[in-house]
């Protein structure tokens, strides 16, 4: 895993928000879940989801559960 992957996978996990070359990560809150939002050049490549009841990502290509 390359470096800021680790950066990156950190920000996410810790819920900060966080840039650094052409990565991005944005954290917020929506409705009761805490949301990292991960943009690579400038798009938006993939929602994490803090929820309640586990951790979840969304993005393009349909929704995944982490375990």
């Amino acid at each position: 895993m390359r470096k800021i992957e680790r950066q990156m996978l950190n920000a996410v996990n810790n819920r900060d928000n966080w840039a650094q070359a052409n990565t991005q990560v944005h954290t917020f809150v929506e409705d009761e879940n805490t949301i990292s939002r991960v943009f690579l050049h400038g798009h938006h490549i993939a929602d994490f989801v803090h929820g309640g009841y586990g951790f979840g990502t969304r993005c393009k290509h349909g929704p995944h559960v982490l375990p």
